[in-house]
C-alpha cells in the first residue's frame, strides 16, 4: 500500500500545524479588526454627542449673560455667585 518515510510524516505534520495556526490567526486578527471597528464608530458617536453638549451649554451660558445684562439694564440688582474652582 502506502509507505511513508519519517521525514515525509514530519513534513506533512507542519505543514498541517502552519496551516492550522495561519487559520486561527486571521481568525482572531479578523475579530481584532472587527472590534477596533466598533470601537471607533462608538468615540465618534461620542464625540458628536459631547460636542452637542457643548454647542447646548454654550448657548444656555450666552442666553443667561442675555438675561443677566436685561437685568441690569431695567436697574433689577443681580447677585453672581464666585464661580466654584475646578
Amino acid at each position: 500500500m502506502f509507505r511513508f518515510t519519517i521525514r515525509e510524516l514530519i513534513l506533512l505534520t507542519v505543514i498541517v500545524a502552519m496551516g492550522a495556526a495561519w487559520w486561527v490567526d486571521r481568525k482572531d486578527s479578523a475579530a481584532k479588526f472587527n472590534q477596533l471597528v466598533a470601537l471607533g464608530e462608538q468615540a465618534k458617536k461620542m464625540h458628536a454627542a459631547e460636542m452637542a453638549i457643548e454647542k447646548h451649554r454654550h448657548k444656555i451660558e450666552l442666553e443667561t449673560q442675555q438675561s443677566i445684562a436685561n437685568l441690569r439694564a431695567k436697574g433689577v440688582p443681580v447677585y453672581m455667585p464666585a464661580e466654584p474652582s475646578p
